[in-house]
């Protein structure tokens, strides 16, 4: 709640306050929303996601919750964990966190579910005019879900130095159909075969340095409300989209009859919104401070993209334009060229 305004009453007779013009209707809508035990930061991410007048200190400190939040439990176990190398204490957590089931699957169960039954419908994921584009796997074991863990833990600690063109390759491959050929997979797995590919490490400041919740802290302590507001609208918006695309393939293939939404399905896979789609859908239930960190995260995004695009304002941008690479809910935040 804004605090009163003070007002002076002049000629010696002291001072007073008046209420602050927005308490009215905070007021309201505390006593409408707010329950008992409810966490005070998250009364003010939904009061700001519902465009009450939150002070803007309470929304900064909001996120800031919600990002501090962001660890897993095994992680905070392990605080005493001795191995000096950050890759190897990344291992030990990961270890832990999947004896104890904290990890869940790499790809939601209802992807592979959709997945499956189109493949059962005798859809091909690698047909033969996309699978000469693919030279295979670089790989001789697939991702599973403890090294993906790993690996993500080792970057949210560390940031660029903890990210490797393969690492960035298996990841594009295990969130793939299990029998899907991908260009676009291909591609990044293969970088490091070519002397002229350039890795993350190599393009100054896109990434990172750093633990990456630093970053996010920094984002949000510092983005325009206007742009927080936007951030946490598209996150909606993105879960909305994968919802609605899961929900009319059904239909599709209930009906037998594959249309828009399996297409769209299929191009989602072959050309980048795959990973939007994974994202969405192991969120589709989040927690109000998990909503928080997922826009947290596509401001990262935005940010890295914005550092890429002044470095490299050449490169085929109007890509972020198709569906199929980004989806259209995500295009007005993440657009390179969005003002600062």
């Amino acid at each position: 709640m804004p605090g009163n305004i003070p007002r002076g009453l002049g000629r010696g007779r002291g001072s007073t306050s008046e209420v602050h013009q927005d308490a009215k209707e905070l007021v309201l809508w505390l006593a409408r929303h707010s329950r008992r035990g409810g966490r005070p930061a998250d009364l003010a991410l939904l009061a700001f996601a519902g465009g009450l007048p939150v002070p803007e200190e309470t929304v900064r400190a909001a996120f800031h919750t919600a990002i501090d939040r962001l660890i897993l439990r095994a992680e905070d176990d392990h605080v005493g964990v001795t191995e000096d190398n950050a890759e190897d204490r990344a291992a030990v957590i990961a270890d832990s966190a999947a004896r104890a089931g904290q990890l869940g699957a790499l790809v939601p169960r209802r992807i592979r579910h959709i997945d499956g039954r189109l493949r059962d419908m005798g859809l091909s994921w690698a047909p033969a005019s996309v699978k000469r584009m693919d030279w295979g796997s670089s790989s001789s074991e697939p991702m599973t879900t403890q090294d993906f863990a790993t690996m993500a833990l080792t970057v949210l600690r560390l940031g660029a130095p903890a990210i490797w063109n393969q690492d960035l390759g298996d990841v594009a491959r295990a969130l793939l159909p299990a029998d899907a050929a991908s260009p676009l997979a291909s591609m990044i797995e293969h970088l490091s075969e070519d002397p002229s590919s350039v890795s993350v490490q190599e393009m100054d400041g896109v990434v990172p340095v750093g633990d990456l919740r630093d970053a996010l802290r920094q984002l949000t302590a510092n983005a325009p409300l206007e742009i927080l507001q936007l951030a946490w609208q598209t996150v909606d918006g993105l879960c909305a989209w994968a919802e609605n695309l899961y929900i009319a393939v059904e239909a599709e293939l209930d009906a037998r009859e594959p249309g828009e939404a399996t297409l769209a399905w299929f191009l989602a896979a072959a050309l980048g919104a795959r990973l939007f789609l994974v994202v969405a859908l192991r969120h589709h239930r989040h927690t109000l401070s998990e909503h928080a960190q997922l826009a947290a995260e596509l401001l990262l995004v935005r940010a890295m993209l914005q550092r890429l695009w002044q470095q490299t304002p050449e490169g085929s941008w109007e890509l972020l334009a198709n569906p199929a690479v980004v989806p259209a809910c995500l295009q007005r935040l993440i657009d390179p060229g969005f003002a600062t």
